[in-house]
């Protein structure tokens, strides 16, 4: 894996008062996104991810290092964005040799 970007995301309810000062609280708790990229995926891996991901694991529990407070976590995500890019496609099969940036992400449910 090239890059996995942590993120996170947290609602806001907002408005603005009388003043026109914006006054707002978090709703509920942050949720977080694991952006998980690869320059070069060999395609018979990524096809098994991808398989995986369709054979009814679009939810699943990750086990994962929450980087906003240094510790571990388990919660429920599900399969976000997935993009890649075929590398010299054979013309007859449609098979590429390979993917190139290769990505996808894992967003959480929000569930505890």
């Amino acid at each position: 894996m090239d890059k996995a970007a942590f993120e996170t995301s947290r609602m806001v309810d907002s408005a603005r008062n009388a003043n026109g000062e914006v006054v707002g609280r978090q709703v509920g708790r942050s949720v977080h996104k694991q952006n998980l990229a690869w320059s070069k995926m060999d395609k018979e891996k990524w096809w098994e991810m991808n398989r995986w991901f369709d054979d009814g694991h679009f939810t699943f529990y990750c086990h994962y290092f929450n980087h906003n407070f240094g510790r571990w976590e388990t919660r429920l995500f599900y399969l976000g964005d997935v993009k890649t890019n075929p590398y010299l496609v054979d013309p007859v099969s449609g098979e590429p040799a390979y993917y190139l940036n290769a990505s996808f992400n894992v967003i959480d449910c929000g569930v505890v």
